[in-house]
Protein backbone atom coordinates (compact mmCIF):
# COMPACT_ATOMS: atom_id res chain seq x y z
CA UNK A 1 0.00 0.00 0.00
CA UNK A 2 1.47 3.68 -0.78
CA UNK A 3 1.98 5.90 1.48
CA UNK A 4 -0.79 8.86 1.90
CA UNK A 5 0.38 12.57 1.26
CA UNK A 6 -2.04 13.99 4.01
CA UNK A 7 -1.39 17.35 3.19
CA UNK A 8 -2.44 16.97 -0.27
CA UNK A 9 -5.84 15.51 1.01
CA UNK A 10 -6.16 18.44 3.67
CA UNK A 11 -5.86 20.97 0.84
CA UNK A 12 -8.52 18.74 -1.29
CA UNK A 13 -10.51 18.72 2.17
CA UNK A 14 -10.86 22.41 3.22
CA UNK A 15 -10.86 23.52 -0.63
CA UNK A 16 -13.99 21.73 -1.00
CA UNK A 17 -13.42 21.35 -5.05
CA UNK A 18 -13.84 17.52 -4.15
CA UNK A 19 -16.67 15.50 -2.32
CA UNK A 20 -15.11 13.30 0.63
CA UNK A 21 -16.61 10.86 -1.70
CA UNK A 22 -13.68 11.66 -3.92
CA UNK A 23 -11.66 12.50 -1.48
CA UNK A 24 -11.76 8.92 -0.46
CA UNK A 25 -11.80 7.88 -3.55
CA UNK A 26 -8.99 9.77 -5.06
CA UNK A 27 -6.30 8.48 -2.09
CA UNK A 28 -7.63 5.46 -1.41
CA UNK A 29 -8.89 5.90 2.49
CA UNK A 30 -11.79 6.00 4.78
CA UNK A 31 -13.88 8.60 5.74
CA UNK A 32 -13.35 7.75 9.35
CA UNK A 33 -8.88 8.13 8.24
CA UNK A 34 -10.37 11.81 7.31
CA UNK A 35 -11.72 12.60 10.55
CA UNK A 36 -9.25 11.06 12.59
CA UNK A 37 -6.20 12.95 10.98
CA UNK A 38 -9.07 16.04 10.91
CA UNK A 39 -9.17 15.87 14.93
CA UNK A 40 -5.50 15.75 15.46
CA UNK A 41 -4.13 17.95 13.14
CA UNK A 42 -7.09 20.61 13.74
CA UNK A 43 -8.12 21.20 10.00
CA UNK A 44 -10.73 23.58 8.99
CA UNK A 45 -14.14 21.98 9.18
CA UNK A 46 -15.98 22.37 5.79
CA UNK A 47 -19.16 23.62 7.36
CA UNK A 48 -16.61 26.80 8.08
CA UNK A 49 -14.93 27.43 4.66
CA UNK A 50 -16.53 30.03 3.15
CA UNK A 51 -17.04 28.93 -0.66
CA UNK A 52 -16.31 31.11 -3.22
CA UNK A 53 -18.36 31.82 -6.12
CA UNK A 54 -17.02 29.76 -8.50
CA UNK A 55 -17.01 27.37 -6.06
CA UNK A 56 -20.57 27.47 -5.42
CA UNK A 57 -21.40 28.00 -9.26
CA UNK A 58 -19.79 24.63 -9.82
CA UNK A 59 -21.99 22.68 -6.97
CA UNK A 60 -24.83 24.12 -8.34
CA UNK A 61 -24.10 23.29 -11.62
CA UNK A 62 -22.93 19.58 -10.24
CA UNK A 63 -26.64 19.68 -8.61
CA UNK A 64 -28.59 20.61 -11.49
CA UNK A 65 -26.25 18.05 -14.26
CA UNK A 66 -27.37 15.38 -11.49
CA UNK A 67 -30.81 16.30 -11.21
CA UNK A 68 -30.75 16.61 -15.26
CA UNK A 69 -29.42 12.90 -15.77
CA UNK A 70 -31.80 11.77 -12.82
CA UNK A 71 -34.68 13.18 -14.84
CA UNK A 72 -33.47 11.21 -18.11
CA UNK A 73 -32.92 8.24 -16.46
CA UNK A 74 -36.60 8.37 -15.33
CA UNK A 75 -37.80 9.43 -18.64
CA UNK A 76 -36.00 6.23 -20.25
CA UNK A 77 -37.64 4.01 -18.00
CA UNK A 78 -41.05 5.09 -19.02
CA UNK A 79 -41.79 6.65 -15.77
CA UNK A 80 -43.61 9.69 -15.28
CA UNK A 81 -42.84 10.92 -11.80
CA UNK A 82 -41.16 14.04 -13.19
CA UNK A 83 -44.24 17.02 -14.04
CA UNK A 84 -43.95 19.94 -16.27
CA UNK A 85 -43.05 21.72 -13.05
CA UNK A 86 -40.15 19.96 -12.31
CA UNK A 87 -38.83 20.24 -15.68
CA UNK A 88 -39.82 24.03 -15.78
CA UNK A 89 -37.71 24.37 -12.18
CA UNK A 90 -34.69 23.10 -13.58
CA UNK A 91 -34.86 25.06 -16.66
CA UNK A 92 -35.43 28.32 -14.36
CA UNK A 93 -32.28 27.54 -12.42
CA UNK A 94 -30.14 26.86 -15.43
CA UNK A 95 -31.17 30.09 -16.90
CA UNK A 96 -30.45 31.74 -13.61
CA UNK A 97 -27.25 30.00 -13.55
CA UNK A 98 -26.48 31.47 -17.40
CA UNK A 99 -27.67 34.65 -16.58
CA UNK A 100 -25.33 34.54 -13.13
CA UNK A 101 -22.63 33.95 -15.26
CA UNK A 102 -23.12 36.07 -17.62
CA UNK A 103 -23.20 39.16 -15.14
CA UNK A 104 -20.11 37.57 -13.44
CA UNK A 105 -17.78 37.94 -16.84
CA UNK A 106 -19.43 41.43 -17.31
CA UNK A 107 -17.98 42.27 -13.72
CA UNK A 108 -14.66 40.93 -14.31
CA UNK A 109 -14.33 42.66 -17.58
CA UNK A 110 -15.32 46.12 -16.88
CA UNK A 111 -14.30 46.53 -13.14
CA UNK A 112 -15.65 49.53 -10.87
CA UNK A 113 -12.83 52.50 -11.76
CA UNK A 114 -10.55 53.24 -8.69
CA UNK A 115 -11.21 56.49 -6.80
CA UNK A 116 -7.62 57.45 -8.20
CA UNK A 117 -9.12 56.97 -11.83
CA UNK A 118 -12.14 58.83 -10.51
CA UNK A 119 -10.74 62.03 -9.42
CA UNK A 120 -8.35 61.97 -12.75
CA UNK A 121 -11.32 62.12 -14.89
CA UNK A 122 -13.28 64.74 -13.20
CA UNK A 123 -10.17 66.69 -13.36
CA UNK A 124 -9.90 66.24 -16.86
CA UNK A 125 -13.57 67.35 -17.55
CA UNK A 126 -12.79 70.23 -15.25
CA UNK A 127 -9.79 70.87 -17.66
CA UNK A 128 -11.93 70.36 -20.73
CA UNK A 129 -14.53 72.56 -19.47
CA UNK A 130 -12.23 75.50 -18.62
CA UNK A 131 -10.51 75.03 -21.87
CA UNK A 132 -14.29 75.47 -23.78
CA UNK A 133 -15.16 78.65 -22.04
CA UNK A 134 -12.31 80.22 -23.25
Amino acid sequence: MTEVDWALVRADYERRDFTLAQIEANYGITRHDINKRRQVEGWTPRRDTVATRQQIMTRVYRILDRQTRKMDAALEKGSDMYSMNDLASVTRTLEKLISLSKAETRRKNNPPESPLMEALRKKLADRIEQINRG
